[in-house]
């Protein structure tokens, strides 16, 4: 949709369909609440969560734009016409908002209880094997099938996942949005769909509560619903490894040779964009995290290819060195820590608050686009 004073009328009629869609939600909701606890209930409300999740994101990506009107230039001149649409359209994010949010927690709710209950996860993998080893050298039919079914597993694990936060008063996501300078009060400034998907990554794996980020906090809590195949994914996730890929070479189909300058290690990347980007014959460093399994790794999403030989990429890249160093560095494991964490965050800034994000040529997170901004607080 076209976010702009001169589209004020389609976003009215934007939402106001969104409030019939929402309306469908309540009775989905009753449908699922009456099918009892059960395993086949957590698969509905997956996708019920799905749903109001995308739902919600899509409203507070339109209130984003709305309130970043208050901001605009004065030359900007906004006629009385359009000051009413904003506020009557702002009136409908705020109550659209509101009631899915509602929905939100008792479909939350409904799945704690389906967790307390001990209801697996089924374990519903094609014909693969997960834990079989390869030599990391090429992209066979098997392992690109393989890296579909885990992207899918992944956005099942990322759904439960920015759940488990959504409701917290310390809401994870506002702490990221902070960090990142990207917050002014409760207004979140977030101008594209990859730079709202670098906040959900930089959340989930560097921001910390008791010691633990959030995808430490949900494997402990819940590992043992899972079945073997889901739960070397879910294992993979939780090791996740945070690195400036330099690219090396694209491999068969959708392939790139990475090397980790951290581990000193080559690491053989399954990523369409990356590989596309490759194929260009730049040379770049990816900021990412990515998770390794025996036969491929995969970004976790939101992995930004920066070209190595601009000012943005040199710049990138000596704060990257200072990680390194910090890495191999024999100090007590808190202060590198600490340093390690700031000079991380001084990179995702940079890809934000530097435009890198807005040309990003990947875009691979493994959820859907526009999805879950509700769990930033409610902005």
């Amino acid at each position: 949709m076209d976010l702009s004073l001169e589209n004020l009328d389609d976003i009215y009629h934007s939402l106001i369909v969104f409030e019939k869609n929402g309306e469908n939600f309540f009775k989905d909701f009753e449908y699922v609440k009456g099918i009892g606890i059960s395993s086949n209930q957590r698969k509905l409300l997956d996708t019920l969560v799905n749903g109001i999740s995308a739902y919600i994101l899509e409203v507070s990506y339109i209130k984003s734009f709305l309130q970043s009107c208050d901001y605009l230039p004065k030359e900007v001149i906004i006629t009385a016409p359009q000051k009413e649409t904003l506020k009557i359209c702002y009136q409908l994010c705020e109550k659209l908002e509101l009631n899915a949010k509602t929905m939100l927690g008792r479909t939350i709710e409904l799945k704690l209880q389906i967790n307390q209950a001990s209801c697996p996860i089924p374990d519903e993998l094609g014909n693969i094997n997960l834990n079989k080893k390869t030599n990391y050298q090429n992209v066979s039919a098997t392992i690109f099938e393989a890296y579909q079914q885990t992207r899918a597993i992944l956005k099942e694990i990322y759904t439960d996942l920015m759940s488990m936060d959504a409701l917290s008063s310390d809401n994870i996501f506002t702490a990221a949005g902070k960090n990142l300078d990207l917050m002014e009060g409760r207004t979140l400034f977030i101008e594209t769909e990859h730079e709202m998907n670098i906040l959900i990554d930089y959340g989930l794996f560097q921001c910390f509560k008791n010691g633990k980020n959030v995808v430490e906090q949900y494997f402990d809590a819940h590992y043992t619903l899972y079945g073997p195949q889901k739960l070397t994914i879910l294992r993979g996730l939780k090791n996740v490894k945070f690195s400036f890929l330099e690219t090396i070479r694209p491999i068969d189909k959708y392939g790139v040779m990475m090397h980790d300058h951290l581990t000193d290690q080559l690491v053989l990347i399954i990523d369409k964009g990356l590989y596309q980007a490759v194929q260009s014959g730049h040379k770049y460093a990816v900021l990412t995290h990515y998770l390794e399994m025996p036969q491929f790794a995969l970004t976790t999403g939101a992995a930004t290819p920066v070209l190595l030989y601009t000012s943005v990429g040199q710049k990138m890249w000596n704060i990257f060195e200072k990680i390194i160093k910090y890495n191999n560095d024999q100090s007590p494991l808190f202060k590198k820590a600490d340093r390690q964490r700031q000079c991380i965050t001084d990179l995702y800034k940079i890809v934000i608050h530097e435009d890198v994000a807005k040309t990003v040529i990947s875009n691979h997170l493994p959820i859907d686009h526009h999805k879950l901004n509700q769990m930033m607080g409610g902005q």
